[in-house]
Parts: structure tokens; C-alpha cells; sequence
């Protein structure tokens, strides 16, 4: 894609941090586009978004915001605020004018280990609120700001995306294991929720993809209480698991996916 059109295509990453948020910022940005990085911490956005500032292959500029994915207002007016600051060309002036185009939510909370009638209401209540309400007012507000932009309005090219909204899922979108209900449960929501609104907006041009992380991404945490050794194939690349992403935000409408697997070839599935 020419880099004029990236340019002006904004790209939206929720639940942004070091590993798998950092990397789907990093290869958006390489691309050309504009990045919103968004998580609870406005501090530590502001730091993943000058560490992608000061790379010099990413020639698209990104921005940090802090957002509380439950709440509604929170949400749409944070997804305004990132409109309004590329689109002024306070982001650099290759950006003026651009919209919001493209929306990765990337939810890292929620999680839940344990049996089930030692799992407490409050973790299937917290799962759910981050996973199904939190995906839901993100594409909610997404497919609003898509819906605004010009190249909705002109129907584009006729081959590419008019937007893309790209939803993390996990090993337990599709499989319930032992001792995860409440993780598992939110999970298979937020896939559901995925399916119904791709089968909504994909007519429009609009094109919604649920990528399954089925393994372990490569992070210091991970290698903090896994250790740093281990055999090839066995762990996955978070530049990786990005480039996957950007391919798919790029596939022309005669092949659009849905679901993508996605695990490191020794996983077992």
C-alpha cells in the first residue's frame, strides 16, 4: 500500500504494553501509519509511544492514551481525542486529515485459574467486563468512526478493507479447559460477538478478523518465570504474531479471513 494512503489510515491498539501491543505499534507504524496506543496507564503509553517515535523504520508517528475499555464514555471519547489529534496534523502533518481506520483490541485482563467452585463470581463478572463489554464498546465506537470517514462515504477502491476492526482471542476461544470457566467463558463471548459482527459489517467493506494466540509469546515476563531457555518452535515471536496482523488489516476483499490460528509448531493442539 502506498505510503500516502497509510498516512492517513489511523490505527487503534487496545490493551497496548510491552510485549504483543508493543509489536502490532511497531509493524503499524513501520507501515506508515498512525498509531494510538491505549491501556489504563496514560504513563506507560506515553512510554511505548516514544520508544516507537524514536525508531527510525517507523516513519508513522504514534500517540498514547489512557482509556478505561469498560466504560462507555470513556471509550468513545477517547477514540474522538485520537481522531482529532492525527487528523489536526498535531501528529505530524503526513497525517493531517487522516481517520480512524483500523482497531486491534488486544485484552489482557480477565484471567482466571482455578477449579470451578473455587472460582468466585467476581472473576467471571471481571472476565466478562473486559472481554465481551470492553470488545463491544470498542467496536461499537470503531465502527462509528469508521462509518464517519470518507472513504465509507466513497465506498474506496472497491478491493480494500474501508476498515478493519482485528480482535485478539486465545487458546481458550475454543477450548474450555479444566480450572479456566471464567476465562474460557468470556473467551468464547468475545469470539461470538466477533462472529455476529463480521457477518453484520462485512457486506459494508468493513472487514472484522478474531486471531487465536495459541501458545506462548516471547515477553521478559514470560522469560522471568518460564526462564530464558528454550527449544526452537516452542514459543512465539510477538513481531511475528504482528506481521500477521498487518497482513491481515491488507487482505482484498475477495479473500477476507475470519479466524486465523495461530501457535508456534511445536505447540500441541
Amino acid at each position: 500500500m502506498a505510503a500516502a494512503a497509510t498516512a492517513k489510515q489511523i490505527v487503534v491498539v487496545v490493551g497496548a504494553g510491552p510485549g504483543l501491543g508493543l509489536s502490532l505499534g511497531r509493524k503499524f507504524s513501520e507501515a506508515g501509519h498512525p498509531v494510538a496506543l491505549l491501556s489504563r496507564s496514560q504513563e506507560r503509553m506515553d512510554a511505548l509511544a516514544s520508544q516507537l517515535n524514536g525508531q527510525s523504520s517507523s516513519s508513522g508517528r504514534a500517540v498514547g492514551y489512557a482509556v478505561d475499555c469498560q466504560d462507555e464514555s470513556s471509550m468513545n471519547t477517547t477514540i474522538e481525542k485520537v481522531h482529532e489529534h492525527f487528523a489536526s496534523g498535531q501528529g505530524g502533518e503526513q497525517h493531517r486529515g487522516a481517520s480512524i481506520h483500523t482497531g486491534i483490541f488486544n485484552p489482557n485482563g480477565g484471567f482466571a485459574m482455578a477449579s470451578f467452585l473455587d472460582t468466585k463470581r467476581s472473576q467471571v463478572e471481571e472476565a466478562f467486563r473486559t472481554q465481551v463489554l470492553g470488545g463491544f464498546l470498542f467496536s461499537q465506537a470503531m465502527l462509528r468512526a469508521i462509518s464517519s470517514s470518507p472513504d465509507f462515504a466513497s465506498g474506496g477502491d472497491g478491493k480494500s478493507a474501508l476498515g478493519n476492526i482485528l480482535i485478539s482471542g486465545a487458546t481458550a476461544s475454543i477450548k474450555g479447559s479444566a480450572n479456566f470457566a471464567a476465562f474460557a467463558s468470556a473467551k468464547f463471548g468475545l469470539r461470538a460477538m466477533a462472529q455476529s459482527l463480521a457477518r453484520e459489517v462485512g457486506p459494508k467493506g468493513i472487514h472484522v478478523a478474531h486471531l487465536i494466540i495459541d501458545g506462548i509469546i516471547v515477553t521478559e515476563r514470560t522469560d522471568g518465570f518460564l526462564g530464558k531457555d528454550y527449544a526452537p518452535g516452542s514459543r512465539m515471536d510477538a513481531d511475528d504474531i504482528a506481521q500477521v496482523y498487518l497482513d491481515t488489516a491488507r487482505q482484498p476483499r475477495s479473500v477476507w479471513s475470519f479466524e486465523t490460528d495461530l501457535r508456534p509448531s511445536m505447540e500441541k493442539w
